[in-house]
């Protein structure tokens, strides 16, 4: 058996919005599971949101958090990365609902990548690949 990841755990600033930018994003993904936690202190709202074999564990943050993004240097999640069919059409997409990629990366010849960040703070990257071949698509040298 090879091993994936099935899943990840996030709190959200915004879940509805989250949800909404994610939905606009990955428009093959949808809301497998929802539900609000009320007996929790304090109460909070999750969406389990993917395909059937994998998922974002979405949360309502019930903390504010005073730490704001940390560049790469701080401990933490720094983003999350999806593969898509194009990026492109991805950003056409996110710009519509008012989105805008925060960097664009077309440097290296087998893959595009763009990232965005919602209003959380969450920063999220978008890859497309130009190339089937694997030694082509993860060549670190450019």
């Amino acid at each position: 058996m090879s091993t994936i990841v099935e899943h990840a755990n996030i709190c959200v600033g915004n879940l509805d919005e989250t949800l909404r930018f994610l939905q606009t994003a990955l428009p093959s993904y949808k809301v497998r599971g929802e539900h609000f936690e009320s007996g929790a202190t304090p109460p909070y709202r999750w969406v389990h949101f993917g395909d059937d074999e994998h998922y974002l564990a979405l949360q309502d943050a019930v903390e504010e958090s005073t730490e704001s993004f940390g560049g790469y240097k701080k401990l933490g999640l720094n983003h999350i990365g999806f593969r898509v069919d194009s990026v492109s059409d991805l950003i056409k997409r996110l710009q519509d609902i008012d989105y805008h990629p925060h960097s664009v990366s077309t440097s290296h010849p087998h893959r595009t990548r763009a990232y965005f960040h919602t209003p959380d703070g969450l920063e999220w990257e978008f890859v497309e690949y130009h190339s089937q071949q694997a030694d082509e698509r993860n060549n670190y040298q450019y």
